[in-house]
């Protein structure tokens, strides 16, 4: 079984990118990054074992890599290449329930006195 830091070995290139980007996330994650690591390395595992012999790294560093990038995104880092740039906002999830009211069901009001519902007027 291969790991993790025997893999960027191998790869030269992938070997820079991945000391870069484990950088940025030790350093915006803080005391966060053990944990992260801990899950990245049950899903470089799970990748590895997935893929066929041609892919079963690549998959493994990828499903590594994304543990931690999701983790990036919640902490507010969209652009892990550029920490001092603008980050781009993340749009509010609307709630699921305004998407599934009817504008009937809207434009009803509660009449506390019979306690009937009634339209607004």
């Amino acid at each position: 079984m291969i790991t993790y830091n025997e893999l960027t070995k191998k790869y030269a290139r992938a070997g820079k990118d991945d000391v870069a980007f484990h950088r940025v996330a030790r350093k915006v994650l803080g005391a966060e990054y053990g944990n992260a690591c801990q899950d990245a390395n049950e899903a470089f595992i799970a990748g590895y074992n997935s893929g066929n012999v041609t892919t079963r790294e690549n998959l493994a560093r990828k499903s590594a890599n994304l543990v931690i990038l999701k983790l990036l995104r919640e902490y507010g880092v969209s652009n892990w290449l550029d920490l001092d740039g603008p980050q781009a906002k993340r749009k509010p999830v609307n709630n699921a329930r305004q998407s599934f009211i009817s504008q009937t069901v809207k434009d009803r009001e509660f009449k506390s006195d019979c306690g009937l519902w009634g339209r607004k007027l």
